[in-house]
């Protein structure tokens, strides 16, 4: 029996109809069964970004598992897409996708308000998790590296247990020295929005940006 399939984000996309991913091996989805399997069985921590399935939910619950789910503002996401998706030296990058008139995200007129277009779709994966009451610890992104962050990192040592310390957890949280951020400032998106943006980002980001508590 074939293990069942679910869409990651550029497949739901393409199922849409707005995008034609440019890479056969982003096509088949996630394989749900072994996904599951694998969170069923792990001893180590995991630290994923991990679409929401009912599935998954199951298989942590199985287990005695702490679920943190760490988020940021979405605006600042979409200029982090915007940046890593139309970056000139990475023509071939997985998201830099060919909409339905032929031109990749890079080549758009305006690729940022085309980022902010594929944002609901973006959050999708994300949203059930807190819809569904799931995690046991939301963190915010813009906490952790703020002015109370030592504050926040204690309630997560609090989640945690005693093995966790707070002091080695502040060393570490350092976003010019992430792979993952490519500033990892907050409210960057001021910089970069203009007022078309802004008013596109309200009228389809409105229930993502109260489902995680911002404000727009």
């Amino acid at each position: 029996m074939p293990q069942a399939k679910d869409i990651s984000y550029p497949i739901l996309l393409k199922e849409q109809g707005i995008i034609k991913p440019p890479s056969k091996n982003r096509e088949s989805g996630w394989e749900i069964d072994k996904i599951s399997s694998y969170l069923k069985s792990t001893d180590n921590s995991i630290c994923a970004h991990l679409g929401y399935h009912p599935d998954f939910v199951t298989a942590i619950k199985s287990r005695n598992t702490i679920i943190i789910q760490l988020i940021r503002d979405p605006r600042d996401t979409i200029i982090a897409h915007y940046h890593s998706f139309h970056r000139i030296d990475r023509p071939q990058n997985v998201f830099n996708f060919y909409f339905d008139d032929g031109k990749r995200l890079s080549e758009k007129d305006d690729p940022l308000l085309w980022c902010i277009r594929l944002a609901p779709y973006w959050w999708k994966g994300w949203l059930p998790w807190i819809e569904n009451k799931v995690p046991d610890m939301i963190l915010r992104f813009e906490d952790l590296v703020g002015p109370n962050k030592r504050q926040i990192i204690g309630q997560l040592a609090e989640k945690i247990g005693p093995e966790f310390s707070v002091d080695e957890a502040l060393a570490r949280i350092d976003p010019n020295k992430s792979m993952t951020f490519r500033k990892g400032l907050v409210g960057e998106w001021k910089n970069e929005f203009q007022p078309h943006h802004i008013k596109l980002f309200e009228e389809i980001m409105g229930y993502t940006m109260e489902t995680l508590g911002y404000k727009i």
